[in-house]
């Protein structure tokens, strides 16, 4: 119960500091930042895969000069730009959100309306494996360009974009694979014992998390529900979504759910916050 409590701690301390510092580089240099992506849902990826994006804002916000790229990090091939999804033609909702999705199969739940929607299939399909998620501003390279060309999990090339808005990186459990997000100053997995099917910003405090579908009840279109055997936070620890979280199912187009603090944590940051404000 106390390496319990001792974690939420942790995370809750993590999330009061994302309240009074920038979020990474993210807030730094923009005001958009990935919020989720879909890999690998339930088994298949035709009709189930999406990446979104959030306005640290909370508004709409164009994404004019930006792109997503997604760099494989997959043994031999790690650095290779698999994908570029040129974002300039595109604002987030006045929610907030934009959604990248392979299909307009009607989703359960459905997005929220003030969501920005885009449907277009994604091919090939986004990878399975290790994978870099990496949104530039100014892009000027092409896929299939390899920034890693020893694939020794440096990037050995002059970058092709101006400046970095956000990035996060996620491994399979392939001992020679790489990532590439913590170079770039966002945040990368640990290699855990799964492939991800997804990743997650939290909401409220913008801690990751990696998880699988329980395909054993989920079914398309969903709900996407969180398996509880196979979440981690970015850092590598556990959490059960069905009681961490205040819910547990992917949302596609919506809010992300939050962490539950303990009581003692919530007075803990309670504590926190009033300190911080006393310093003012």
């Amino acid at each position: 119960m106390m390496d319990r409590l001792l974690r939420f701690q942790d995370k809750l301390f993590l999330a009061a500091a994302a309240f009074v510092l920038p979020i990474a580089i993210g807030q730094a240099q923009g005001a958009i930042l990935i919020n989720e992506v879909s890999l690998n849902n339930e088994g298949g990826d035709n009709g189930e895969e999406f990446f979104e994006l959030i306005s640290d804002t909370g508004g709409a916000e164009s994404m004019a000069g930006l792109t997503l790229l997604v760099i494989d990090g997959d043994s031999t091939s790690a650095g290779v730009i698999d994908k570029a999804f040129d974002l300039s033609g595109f604002s987030t909702g006045t929610n907030g959100l934009f959604l990248w999705r392979d299909s307009a199969l009607v989703l359960s739940p459905a997005p929220d309306p003030a969501t920005t929607l885009n449907v277009v299939d994604f091919v090939p399909d986004i990878e399975n494996g290790s994978a870099s998620f990496v949104l530039v501003s100014g892009f000027t390279g092409a896929t299939g360009d390899d920034l890693d060309t020893d694939n020794n999990g440096t990037i050995d090339i002059a970058l092709p974009w101006a400046s970095v808005v956000d990035a996060v990186g996620v491994k399979d459990s392939g001992a020679s694979d790489d990532i590439y997000a913590g170079l770039l100053g966002g945040v990368d997995f640990g290699n855990i014992s799964f492939a991800a099917d997804s990743i997650v910003r939290l909401s409220g405090s913008g801690i990751w998390i990696g998880v699988d579908i329980d395909e054993v009840i989920s079914e398309i279109p969903g709900p996407y529900t969180l398996d509880d055997t196979q979440a981690v936070f970015a850092d590598g620890t556990t959490l059960t979504p069905s009681t961490d979280l205040t819910f547990n199912t992917l949302t596609p187009g919506n809010t992300n759910p939050a962490l539950i603090p303990e009581p003692a944590s919530l007075a803990l940051l309670a504590m926190g916050g009033l300190a911080m404000l006393r310093r003012r």
